[in-house]
């Protein structure tokens, strides 16, 4: 028997119902519970906490393992913050991006092999044509 269940990211956010709706808007979260200024919101079965720490609350970053780009390109289309543009790196396609707090929500997938020119990314090229 594991003893350890689950470990879920928590994002300190400043008002917990415009974060929870950034989350089910933007980018296709369902809301799993609500407890006022605590949340969770999940999508494909994985889950974040949204907790409400006001104004000294510092940004924090999780990891999102992606099957594919289809979570970047919608963050893209959304129009959100970019905060690093999509590129290869040795372990992955990445990219990162702000929600309205400030924490960083970093979508990686399989490397992109097609992507030759350094890293640019072909996701904002499309996103402008």
């Amino acid at each position: 028997m594991h003893e350890v269940e689950n470990i879920i990211p928590v994002f300190s956010v400043k008002d917990p119902e415009t974060a929870r709706m950034f989350y089910i808007e933007k980018l296709g979260f369902k809301l799993d519970w609500d407890a006022g200024s605590i949340c969770s919101v999940s999508r494909d079965g994985h889950c974040l906490m949204l907790s409400q720490q006001g104004e000294a609350a510092s940004p924090a970053m999780a990891w999102i393992g992606l099957g594919s780009d289809s979570l970047m390109r919608l963050a893209i289309d959304a129009g959100l913050e970019i905060y690093q543009e999509a590129g290869n790196d040795v372990f992955a396609y990445h990219m990162k991006i702000r929600d309205i707090d400030g924490n960083i929500l970093w979508l990686g997938t399989e490397r992109n092999d097609s992507e030759q020119d350094g890293g640019a990314s072909a996701l904002l090229r499309e996103a402008h044509d």
